[in-house]
């Protein structure tokens, strides 16, 4: 049984329903699903976010595990499983240095929020007194809403330029040899 607190807590937007009938149950909104069911962001935008979250997984806490499997492919033809302390702490090093490109692209506010959103997996409702502490709370939640989506779609234009450029060295690289 539910406490009235309990059920008080989940009856507010920062919940969503999921599934459907008997199986139906309410959990914690994840702002980035909530954005593009809403249609602010696109489907790149969701997996520039995931992607970027695993990558900060591994340079924080070193999980190979989330990498998704054709990533985690490329990864074992690259470094060929060196599984030493030194190589491990250098393909971490290299996804640090990637999370560092990133914050140096997108600007101090712009990765705060990006955190805010995918690290510490706060919602719309409550970034909105931290972001705009003197507006009125529905305001305030629809101004982070499209503060939200806006950095997702600078992560997603980030990673875009830097296939670009990747696959423009790849073909210079080529014409060269």
């Amino acid at each position: 049984q539910m406490c009235i607190r309990d059920r008080e807590r989940v009856a507010k937007g920062d919940y969503q329903t999921v599934g459907s009938g008997r199986k139906a149950r309410r959990t914690k909104a994840n702002v980035v699903q909530t954005l593009h069911l809403a249609g602010d962001v696109t489907g790149d935008d969701v997996a520039s976010a995931k992607r970027w979250r695993r990558e900060y997984d591994l340079a924080r806490f070193g999980y190979f595990e989330a990498l998704p499997p054709s990533e985690r492919r490329q990864v074992e033809q690259e470094e060929a499983l060196r599984h030493d302390a030194v190589s491990w702490l250098i393909f971490r090093g290299r996804a640090s240095a990637h999370l560092r490109e990133v914050a140096d692209a997108m600007g101090a506010c712009s990765y705060l929020t990006l955190h805010r959103m995918l690290v510490q997996e706060l919602s719309l409702a409550a970034m909105a007194p931290i972001f705009y502490p003197g507006v009125s709370p529905s305001q305030a939640s629809h101004r982070v809403a499209g503060r939200c989506a806006l950095v997702l779609q600078q992560l997603t234009e980030f990673y875009e330029r830097r296939r670009k450029a990747k696959s423009a060295c790849t073909s210079v690289r080529d014409v060269v040899q």
